[in-house]
């Protein structure tokens, strides 16, 4: 049986983060989470050097997830919450 032009039962394999805000980071999910939280309830701008010592990760790996992070951040700011969550 040839397959060239159809494809027979094909199977895709998609990851849970697939189309998420965590999608293609090569680091865990609960490192990914942690950062989340730190840097969104964070009074004081958190550094990403701080970040790399506390999860083992490099510098520059945790400045651009933290630049991700921020960016919905910032623009929320127009929309403060009223209400306590």
């Amino acid at each position: 049986m040839s397959l060239t032009g159809n494809v027979i039962n094909a199977v895709v394999l998609k990851s849970p983060t697939t189309g998420t805000f965590f999608h293609h980071w090569k680091f865990s999910l609960l490192k990914a989470f942690y950062i989340v939280y730190y840097v969104s309830t964070s009074k004081n701008e958190v550094s990403s050097c701080k970040l790399s010592g506390k999860l083992g990760l490099i510098q520059k790996t945790c400045w651009f997830f933290k630049q991700k992070v921020m960016k919905p951040i910032e623009n929320n700011q127009n929309f403060p919450m009223v209400r306590k969550v």
